[in-house]
């Protein structure tokens, strides 16, 4: 009864999946690993918010606030300051508030590695999540994939099918039901299903919930040799016929994009894809199949430096989803971010760092219309004794991009964080990625980047 009054009084509630909080061990992460969630509120009027913790096992931990959270600013959740967690805790979060809140959570293994994702909004919960992205046991790459009941207890099962040759590989599997309590969660790690996936298994997943609401995320580490990556992206609940990715790079700084288009329908999608300022091309994917758009591959590895956009749009008006995953030539850093399907006004970016333990932001903002986009840039300080820039304006070409990297507005040796508002005035829209890159060179040989999407509104 308590959380159908949470949920039911309140404006929004958002969930953070089982993926691990404070210095939890298991499968992944490969060192202990610490959740760092970034709260926004949106709105003008003050937020009260309150945050509950589950266990893997359903139950209820600990509960916090109200806690307030003034308008237009960001709350950090450090976990290290609950008690009540224990020195070490792997759960689930919930987080309700009476204001229009978004969150990011941030996750950072003891030797920086890590990636990012969005808390999920209770209304956008669904009985079908997709994971574009799934390996087993491929060139070193695992997947674990957390699944978190929203609103009432879920029954859930996963289904993994393999992408069809010559990048898929596997044996097509189905797991058990299992039930999971509302708010918490459970996870389904590719490294304890190796054998029934085919001991090597490239495609994607979809879980199916006969029961209440599920959100879904996941984690992809790689193990090969002395290897840190991470990357975290959220699972999918309806994708579309077109597909925007604001960050993309070729050989820029060593980062290169490893792009993948999944067809979700039983039908060949015929697609078209551009990046901005740079190549373009048709091509065909099967049914439930995956097409691999890396940039090295159609740019080629040894080019000048790129960096741009990519659009792909089913020209026959298939469904797709999509997932970019950056990686480094260094073979120790990647990150991932999921691609959009539409865009807004508004882009918000929850978490902005600028020089803060030597993580920097650098944001990545992709205008989708036929005409130039006059946008406002608002940096807001939450913390930190350096300061921001006042707001101002600046273009983005029509189908073209803007790269707002703190460290180039706010000064590269200030210490600050907060959080970044981007408004189009002249109404085109607009999507955002937000990397997180740290420049300590005691991580330098660690996976020190994250990958975010902003919030779009329109």
């Amino acid at each position: 009864m308590r959380r159908i009054a949470l949920v039911a009084l309140c404006l929004v509630t958002l969930f953070f999946l089982g993926i691990p909080t404070v210095m939890a061990e298991g499968p992944y992460p490969l060192v202990p690993t610490t959740s760092y969630p970034f709260i926004y509120n949106k709105s003008e009027t003050t937020a009260n918010v309150t945050i509950e913790f589950y266990d893997l096992d359903g139950n209820l931990v600990h509960a916090m606030g109200p806690i307030t959270i003034p308008g237009k600013s960001t709350y950090f959740v450090n976990l290290y300051d609950i008690p009540e967690l224990g020195d070490s805790f792997s759960g689930s979060m919930v987080v309700s508030a009476d204001q229009e809140v978004m969150a990011i959570c941030n996750l950072a293994g003891t030797d920086a590695s890590g990636d990012s994702y969005s808390g999920i909004r209770g209304e956008e919960g669904e009985t079908s999540v997709s994971i574009a992205s799934v390996h087993c046991n491929n060139y070193g790459w695992w997947t674990e994939i957390s699944v978190q009941a929203m609103d009432a207890d879920a029954t859930v099962t996963v289904t993994f099918t393999p992408a069809p040759a010559p990048i898929g590989k596997g044996t097509a599997y189905t797991t058990p039901p299992v039930t999971i309590k509302a708010g918490s969660s459970h996870r389904f790690s590719t490294l304890d299903l190796q054998a029934e996936l085919g001991g090597e298994f490239v495609g994607g997943a979809t879980v199916t919930s006969t029961t209440g609401k599920i959100a879904a995320a996941a984690v992809e580490w790689n193990t090969e040799g002395t290897s840190h990556m991470t990357l975290a992206f959220n699972g999918v609940t309806t994708g579309g016929t077109t597909l925007y990715f604001p960050a993309q790079h070729n050989n820029d700084w060593g980062w290169f994009s490893y792009n993948y288009i999944k067809n979700t329908t039983s039908d060949t999608a015929e697609i078209a894809y551009e990046w901005t300022d740079g190549p373009s091309g048709t091509a065909t994917i099967e049914p439930y199949g995956v097409l691999p758009l890396f940039t090295g591959e159609i740019m080629g590895w040894t080019s000048d430096p790129y960096v741009g956009a990519l659009k792909v749009t089913s020209t026959n008006g298939k469904e797709l989803i999509g997932i970019c995953n950056e990686v480094n030539t260094d073979g120790i850093h990647g990150l991932s971010y999921n691609a959009f399907y539409g865009g807004g006004t508004t882009v918000i970016f929850p978490s902005q760092h600028n020089n803060n333990y030597g993580w920097f932001s650098f944001n990545f903002l992709q205008n989708l219309d036929n005409t130039d986009a006059t946008v406002q840039v608002t940096w807001t300080k939450t913390a930190g004794p350096g300061s921001v820039p006042a707001p101002f304006t600046t273009t983005i070409p029509a189908n073209g991009k803007l790269e707002l990297h703190t460290g180039t507005y706010l000064g590269w040796d200030q210490d600050v964080y907060g959080s970044l508002i981007v408004e189009s005035l002249t109404g085109q829209r607009l999507v955002g990625i937000c990397n997180e890159v740290n420049t300590d060179p005691a991580y330098a040989g660690a996976d020190a980047a994250m990958s975010y999407n902003a919030f779009v509104v329109e």
